[in-house]
């Protein structure tokens, strides 16, 4: 009697225990299946805060592992340069550093040329220039110019193939749009970087994209105005690891009426003096034939002085 009494209460502890075990084994596949949930709905809104589109084509049957890591293979394995333009790039953190401590400890001359608005029908005769001096510039390009136009988008082919770099100069320089009453509109501005980059990933292919911005008015104007809004951009930029680079040797060829190549070239001279690390502001505009003439000897000069000719990359 009593080992049957042991043997049933064997039996119960065992379905105690079994039971207990079956309750554990439950609770934690629905935990599991709770925690992965929220990668089927997690969305980023790219009308204000992802810069960069995921590719259309990609599989949806790997939307979850595609939501999971959106933010983390947005910029992976991409560049704003060619490989073969590496051994004279400088990655924009660098440079942006150079403009506002300076580069005690990197003595080494170096200029960068940098060419806003293009692309335009005068970008084939810039990149010829560039080309017989042996040099290559960085240019910041609007995406609005790009849109509708075939043949601006081959011109953004031949910057890119040709060894120079290229960065972001929003999609349409409208200041009134990005600095309404002289602030910027965080949300409109990063739409905008976002945009351009769309546009010329989509031309160039998913290798591409590009982390160096330029600021239309450049970032020293914010600075300037006291922008009260600049603050929560340096947060926007920085989240998305993308440097603003300004300038500090301005050809005022786009701010100067009937200027001559003499003055433009008079003018990088002037601000560039003792200077170790020179970045030259130029224009790609289709009226400015006169940067055309003044560009040639802008190069010249500083290969007299010399200096080396860098382009910028995306931060490192």
């Amino acid at each position: 009697m009593k080992d049957l009494k042991r043997k049933n209460l064997i039996i119960t502890v065992l379905a105690i225990l079994f039971l207990f075990i079956s309750i554990l084994v439950l609770l934690n596949f629905k935990y599991n299946i709770n925690k992965d949930k929220p990668l089927e709905t997690y969305n980023v809104d790219t009308s204000s805060t992802n810069l960069k589109n995921l590719n259309k084509n990609q599989d949806t049957s790997n939307s979850n592992e595609t939501n999971q890591n959106r933010e983390d293979i947005i910029y992976v394995n991409k560049s704003n340069i060619i490989p073969n333009a590496i051994s004279y790039a400088v990655p924009a953190n660098q440079v942006a550093k150079m403009l506002t401590s300076g580069s005690k400890n990197n003595p080494e001359k170096e200029i960068f040329l940098t060419i806003d608005d293009g692309p335009s029908k005068n970008t084939p005769k810039i990149l010829e220039i560039l080309k017989n001096n042996g040099v290559h510039a960085t240019f910041f390009i609007l995406g609005s110019n790009l849109k509708d136009s075939k043949e601006n988008q081959n011109f953004l082919k031949e910057i890119y193939n040709s060894g120079n770099a290229i960065g972001n100069h929003t999609y349409s320089h409208d200041l009134k749009k990005i600095y309404p009453k002289n602030n910027v509109d965080t949300e409109v501005f990063i739409n905008e970087i976002k945009k351009a980059n769309d546009v010329m990933n989509n031309i160039l292919g998913n290798n591409f994209c590009t982390k160096v911005l330029r600021m239309p008015g450049g970032y020293m104007s914010r600075v300037y105005y006291n922008d009260k809004n600049l603050n929560i951009l340096n947060e926007d930029l920085s989240k998305y690891g993308i440097i603003s680079v300004d300038w500090n040797a301005d050809s005022e060829d786009a701010i100067t009426k009937n200027i001559s190549a003499n003055k433009i070239l008079d003018n990088v001279i002037k601000e560039s003096v003792n200077k170790s690390k020179v970045v030259v502001l130029i224009h790609d505009l289709p009226e400015k034939t006169v940067t055309l003439e003044a560009l040639p000897k802008i190069i010249q000069y500083f290969k007299d002085k010399g200096y080396s000719f860098k382009v910028i990359s995306n931060p490192n």
